[in-house]
């Protein structure tokens, strides 16, 4: 995170209201100026100060103050005035996308905590199976081709799959089908149905699943429709 120094000799407030900040460096100055009232301050009066000068650039000349200032300048008083309101509603707007996105963070910290807490349980009624369950955490919003890497330990005897599923997905029963890398199906699994947080949760032989690549596929019970689609990639030690 820069200085204050160093934000004002890189000139970072007066190219972040020309828009002349790249990507990055934009959002890293944003995370900056949400924390630090000096540059926020500083933002706004460089905004009034942009918008003063744009507005007598396409205004021209001043005209003679004896004889027409009793309509520039409430003009541009208006002009600043609504520069204010514009910075207050794009500051609101970012403090919004901020909060949200910590949102989010604390939801799946909670779900993937519930996830541990839930299949551990699994794991405590069946009394030949480790205490440390390899879990393998699924989620839809990974892009196609990306995998979840999971280490099986090879005394295990269970593989654990947690699947987030679309939060729009309805109830009902559901059933998963885990194919190899060469298509063939390694386990399948029915009347599954999602927990309160949305997801299913399920414990698999891990025997099943040597060294490499699967797919598991979610579907509707007696329905050929496909809700989801993951990729897991299993290395065992």
């Amino acid at each position: 995170m820069k200085m204050h120094e160093q934000i004002e000799a890189d000139e970072v407030i007066e190219r972040y209201v020309r828009r002349q900040l790249g990507e990055e460096e934009r959002r890293a100055f944003e995370e900056h100026v949400l924390d630090c009232s000096e540059c926020f301050e500083k933002v706004q009066e460089m905004e009034r100060f942009v918008a003063g000068i744009g507005y007598l650039a396409e205004a021209g000349p001043l005209p003679a103050l004896t004889r027409r200032r009793s309509w520039w300048a409430p003009v541009l008083a208006l002009a600043f005035a609504l520069m204010l309101i514009v910075s207050g509603l794009w500051i609101w707007k970012l403090r919004t996308s901020v909060d949200l996105l910590a949102g989010q963070q604390q939801r799946l910290a909670r779900e993937l905590a519930q996830a541990h807490t839930e299949l551990a349980a699994l794991a405590a009624k069946a009394p030949d199976t480790p205490a440390a369950l390899p879990l393998a955490i699924l989620d839809a919003s990974r892009g196609s081709g990306v995998g979840t890497e999971v280490t099986v330990p090879s005394q295990a005897r269970e593989l654990a799959l947690w699947i987030q599923l679309d939060p729009e997905s309805k109830d009902g029963s559901l059933g998963i089908r885990v194919t190899d890398g060469k298509g063939r199906t390694v386990e399948s699994v029915d009347g599954l149905r999602k927990n309160r947080y949305g997801a299913l949760a399920v414990a698999l032989p891990a025997g099943k699943f040597p060294q490499g690549e699967y797919t598991v596929l979610v579907f509707r019970a007696n329905a050929h429709a496909v809700l989801g689609q993951y990729l897991v990639k299993v290395s065992v030690e």
